[in-house]
């Protein structure tokens, strides 16, 4: 017995969810007159779904806890004392929201998890160079390499794009943000390149590696680099669980320290 046409069509959008919010993305990213549209793409495949199963989306244990951050951020937004700033910020989050439930739906067999890993994988260093081309370096604050920063380009038309909360003399990125997002991503091509099995997968691994770690550096980010401290440290565990007992002295060594010389 064939489907009815709708529900083959309904069966068509929701195995291109990814694609619906791919296409979105930038759309939520810098919003603007047509933010609806984008809203329009991310509920495509949830709306087929919800025709076709009867539910909008696959359990999952994070589930009510990324709802519920989405709903945090609405609040948040309506009790903003600056909405034009708040703006941008509240469709970034819906947006990680479409990422997070396209990829619970759509990945669903070890092929497209193998796709879905490598994509990862190169999403660290594509944000870096990404990124690379639109930092105010001049925002960097620990150690002083302004004849290093003078030298790297900078995509002066980035800072034109509209409602992204500053103001159009600036470039578009701060290094303290780049800087935590790159530790976010970072740990997954470490991983790989740590404990990944198989020479081709290691090899790409470090090449996906090195252009973010480099931005890191650059950034000189203190929350980029406490992320990936608590990423390694995570991996030495995995690797041998006894050191946690050296970690945990070198943290409180470091900890009082900073409490015994920090400014009075």
């Amino acid at each position: 017995m064939t489907d009815r046409p709708h529900l083959t069509a309904a069966r068509a959008i929701a195995r291109l969810e990814p694609l619906w919010v791919a296409i979105a993305a930038p759309l939520l990213l810098f919003p603007g007159s047509y933010i609806a549209f984008a809203l329009i793409l991310i509920l495509l495949a949830p709306l087929a779904r919800l025709l076709i199963t009867g539910r909008l989306t696959r359990y999952s244990p994070l589930n009510f806890p990324v709802l519920a951050i989405l709903l945090m951020a609405l609040i948040g937004y309506l009790v903003s004392a600056d909405p034009q700033l708040s703006w941008p910020k509240l469709w970034g989050i819906i947006l990680q929201t479409a990422i997070f439930f396209a990829a619970l739906n759509y990945i669903d067999t070890k092929r497209r998890l193998l796709w879905a890993a490598v994509l990862l994988l190169l999403l660290a260093p594509a944000v870096a160079l990404l990124s690379l081309l639109g930092i105010d370096w001049s925002l960097v604050r620990l150690l002083p390499l302004n004849a290093l920063y003078q030298d790297i380009p900078r995509l002066e038309p980035l800072a034109l794009l509209p409602d992204y909360g500053l103001p159009t003399s600036r470039p578009l990125f701060h290094p303290r943000e780049v800087g935590a997002t790159i530790a976010f991503l970072l740990p997954l091509p470490l991983a790989m390149l740590l404990f990944g099995r198989g020479r081709r997968l290691r090899l790409l691994a470090a090449a996906a590696t090195l252009p973010p770690l480099l931005l890191l550096l650059l950034t000189q980010a203190p929350m980029g680099f406490l992320g990936l401290a608590a990423a390694l440290a995570l991996f030495a565990v995995c690797w041998r669980w006894w050191t946690v007992i050296p970690m945990t002295l070198v943290g409180a060594g470091l900890a009082a320290a900073v409490l015994a010389y920090r400014p009075r």
